[in-house]
Order: C-alpha cells, then sequence, then structure tokens
C-alpha cells in the first residue's frame, strides 16, 4: 500500500487508527503484514503531527491577539515550511 494513501487517512481525526486500519483493509484488500505496516505508517504520521504541534507551541504558544504576533507567527511558518522542502530526503526503502 503506497505511503500516501495511508498518510492521507491519517489526517482524518476523527477516526481511530482500528478504524482507519479496518476501512484501508476493506478497500485494499489489506493482508495481515500490509495491515501491521498500515499501523506502523499511521503510528508514524501520530507522532510527527504531536512533534509538529509541539514545535510550534514551544516558538509561538496559541495567544495571537495582535496582527503583529500573527504576522511573526507566519512568517516564522513559512520559514520552517521552506526549510523542510529545501531538504534533500532520500526516498524509503520498503515503498
Amino acid at each position: 500500500m503506497p505511503r500516501p494513501i495511508v498518510t492521507e487517512a491519517a489526517l482524518d481525526f476523527s477516526k481511530s487508527f482500528s478504524l482507519l486500519v479496518a476501512e484501508l483493509t476493506g478497500q485494499y484488500q489489506l493482508n495481515a503484514a500490509k495491515q501491521r505496516r498500515c499501523r506502523k505508517i499511521l503510528k508514524s504520521v501520530c507522532v510527527g503531527h504531536k512533534q509538529l504541534s509541539r514545535h510550534f507551541r514551544d516558538h509561538f504558544g496559541f495567544k495571537y491577539r495582535d496582527e503583529a504576533t500573527r504576522g511573526r507567527f507566519l512568517d516564522w511558518l513559512e520559514d520552517e515550511c521552506q526549510a523542510i522542502a529545501a531538504l534533500d530526503l532520500e526516498p524509503d526503502s520498503d515503498d
């Protein structure tokens, strides 16, 4: 199962891992090994979400009461996104 499909499914925060795996299993007829891999990818995405939200909170918290603070946050976020996009990551060997 392609990782982007699992990653996109992980963006549905209203569903549990078990429900997402069950839906993907039904849709793509996953065997037990692929189900485990799917669950592992979902967990990785969840950990990434938590790390990203902690990173945001560490830099700016949750209070954006004025336009200047929101502007600084958006500038910082754009810089972070550009830095991430500039990374030269090797593709996973198991895809």
